[in-house]
Protein backbone atom coordinates (compact mmCIF):
# COMPACT_ATOMS: atom_id res chain seq x y z
CA UNK A 1 0.00 0.00 0.00
CA UNK A 2 1.61 3.53 -1.07
CA UNK A 3 1.86 5.76 1.84
CA UNK A 4 -0.15 8.33 2.44
CA UNK A 5 -0.45 11.26 5.02
CA UNK A 6 -3.42 11.86 7.38
CA UNK A 7 -4.13 15.16 8.43
CA UNK A 8 -6.69 16.77 11.01
CA UNK A 9 -7.14 20.92 10.56
CA UNK A 10 -8.85 21.78 13.44
CA UNK A 11 -10.09 25.26 15.87
CA UNK A 12 -10.15 25.48 19.40
CA UNK A 13 -13.24 28.21 19.60
CA UNK A 14 -12.50 31.04 22.24
CA UNK A 15 -14.41 30.11 24.86
CA UNK A 16 -13.12 26.78 25.12
CA UNK A 17 -13.33 24.99 28.47
CA UNK A 18 -11.20 22.19 27.30
CA UNK A 19 -8.12 21.47 28.55
CA UNK A 20 -6.79 18.92 26.57
CA UNK A 21 -7.32 19.13 23.02
CA UNK A 22 -7.90 15.59 21.63
CA UNK A 23 -7.18 15.51 17.50
CA UNK A 24 -9.95 13.24 16.02
CA UNK A 25 -12.29 13.30 18.94
CA UNK A 26 -14.11 17.34 18.09
CA UNK A 27 -16.85 16.49 20.23
CA UNK A 28 -15.41 15.09 22.78
CA UNK A 29 -12.86 18.39 22.55
CA UNK A 30 -15.53 20.84 21.87
CA UNK A 31 -13.85 21.70 18.61
CA UNK A 32 -14.13 21.58 14.98
CA UNK A 33 -12.21 19.44 12.63
CA UNK A 34 -11.95 18.53 9.01
CA UNK A 35 -10.01 14.98 8.13
CA UNK A 36 -7.96 15.23 5.18
CA UNK A 37 -5.77 12.27 3.27
CA UNK A 38 -3.27 13.14 0.47
CA UNK A 39 -1.91 10.39 -1.11
CA UNK A 40 0.70 11.21 -4.16
CA UNK A 41 -0.23 14.78 -5.76
CA UNK A 42 -4.13 14.34 -4.56
CA UNK A 43 -5.76 15.76 -0.97
CA UNK A 44 -9.32 14.32 -0.34
CA UNK A 45 -11.15 14.66 2.79
CA UNK A 46 -13.01 11.16 2.92
CA UNK A 47 -17.06 11.28 2.76
CA UNK A 48 -16.42 14.79 0.64
CA UNK A 49 -16.31 14.30 -3.29
CA UNK A 50 -14.02 17.08 -3.41
CA UNK A 51 -10.24 16.88 -4.33
CA UNK A 52 -6.93 19.04 -4.22
CA UNK A 53 -4.43 18.60 -6.63
CA UNK A 54 -0.64 19.30 -6.19
CA UNK A 55 -0.62 21.34 -9.82
CA UNK A 56 2.59 20.15 -12.02
CA UNK A 57 6.06 22.76 -10.89
CA UNK A 58 3.65 23.77 -7.65
CA UNK A 59 6.62 24.23 -5.11
CA UNK A 60 5.09 23.38 -1.70
CA UNK A 61 7.68 24.27 -0.01
CA UNK A 62 7.09 27.81 -0.73
CA UNK A 63 4.61 29.82 1.21
CA UNK A 64 2.70 31.14 -1.64
CA UNK A 65 2.28 27.94 -3.35
CA UNK A 66 -1.23 27.27 -4.84
CA UNK A 67 -1.91 23.70 -3.01
CA UNK A 68 -1.83 25.62 0.32
CA UNK A 69 -4.82 28.40 -1.15
CA UNK A 70 -6.72 25.44 -2.71
CA UNK A 71 -6.63 23.62 0.44
CA UNK A 72 -7.37 26.45 2.50
CA UNK A 73 -10.94 27.48 0.23
CA UNK A 74 -11.63 24.17 -0.48
CA UNK A 75 -11.99 22.05 3.06
CA UNK A 76 -10.99 25.20 5.50
CA UNK A 77 -13.32 27.65 4.86
CA UNK A 78 -16.30 26.43 7.32
CA UNK A 79 -13.71 25.85 10.41
CA UNK A 80 -14.66 29.21 12.63
CA UNK A 81 -17.15 31.75 11.75
CA UNK A 82 -15.12 34.21 12.70
CA UNK A 83 -11.62 33.70 11.28
CA UNK A 84 -10.20 32.30 8.08
CA UNK A 85 -7.13 30.14 7.97
CA UNK A 86 -4.01 31.61 6.51
CA UNK A 87 -2.63 29.58 3.56
CA UNK A 88 0.88 30.29 4.53
CA UNK A 89 0.54 29.15 7.40
CA UNK A 90 -0.38 25.81 6.34
CA UNK A 91 3.18 25.82 4.25
CA UNK A 92 4.92 26.42 7.58
CA UNK A 93 3.04 23.35 9.16
CA UNK A 94 4.47 21.54 5.98
CA UNK A 95 7.69 22.86 7.33
CA UNK A 96 7.83 21.73 10.77
CA UNK A 97 6.15 18.29 9.46
CA UNK A 98 8.97 17.79 7.54
CA UNK A 99 12.02 18.61 10.57
CA UNK A 100 12.69 21.92 8.58
CA UNK A 101 12.55 25.42 9.77
CA UNK A 102 9.05 26.93 9.44
CA UNK A 103 9.15 30.38 7.45
CA UNK A 104 6.30 31.66 10.48
CA UNK A 105 7.82 31.24 13.52
CA UNK A 106 4.05 31.57 14.93
CA UNK A 107 3.81 28.16 14.09
CA UNK A 108 4.22 26.39 17.02
CA UNK A 109 4.79 22.43 17.48
CA UNK A 110 2.93 21.56 20.81
CA UNK A 111 2.92 17.66 20.38
CA UNK A 112 4.60 14.82 19.01
CA UNK A 113 4.91 10.98 18.21
CA UNK A 114 4.73 9.95 22.04
CA UNK A 115 1.58 12.72 22.57
CA UNK A 116 -0.88 10.24 21.51
CA UNK A 117 -2.65 12.87 19.19
CA UNK A 118 -3.48 15.05 22.57
CA UNK A 119 -2.63 18.82 23.51
CA UNK A 120 -2.96 20.71 26.64
CA UNK A 121 -4.47 23.79 26.58
CA UNK A 122 -4.66 24.80 30.17
CA UNK A 123 -6.05 27.89 30.94
CA UNK A 124 -7.35 28.50 27.14
CA UNK A 125 -3.78 28.71 26.18
CA UNK A 126 -5.10 27.91 22.51
CA UNK A 127 -8.43 29.61 22.31
CA UNK A 128 -9.10 31.15 19.10
CA UNK A 129 -6.05 28.61 17.57
CA UNK A 130 -5.74 26.61 14.68
CA UNK A 131 -4.41 23.38 15.11
CA UNK A 132 -2.90 20.63 12.30
CA UNK A 133 -2.24 17.22 13.11
CA UNK A 134 -0.04 15.31 10.78
CA UNK A 135 0.60 11.39 10.51
CA UNK A 136 2.14 9.28 8.11
CA UNK A 137 0.39 5.49 7.37
CA UNK A 138 2.09 3.07 5.42
CA UNK A 139 1.34 -0.74 4.96
CA UNK A 140 -1.50 -0.48 8.47
CA UNK A 141 1.33 1.44 10.20
CA UNK A 142 0.92 5.10 11.75
CA UNK A 143 4.09 7.18 12.53
CA UNK A 144 5.75 10.58 12.24
CA UNK A 145 2.92 11.74 14.46
CA UNK A 146 3.28 15.71 14.97
CA UNK A 147 0.81 18.78 16.20
CA UNK A 148 1.21 22.05 15.67
CA UNK A 149 -1.01 25.46 16.45
CA UNK A 150 -1.15 28.67 15.29
CA UNK A 151 -3.46 32.04 15.30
Amino acid sequence: MAEKFLIDVGFVPEESSSDLIMCGDPEGSGTKEVNLEWIGDEICSPGNSAKVKVAVGDNIWKADAKIWKDLADTFLSDLSANKKIDPRKLASCWAVFQDEDPPDKSVRLVSEENGGGEFRNDDGEYNGHFYVRYQVEEDDSYFGEKIVVFK
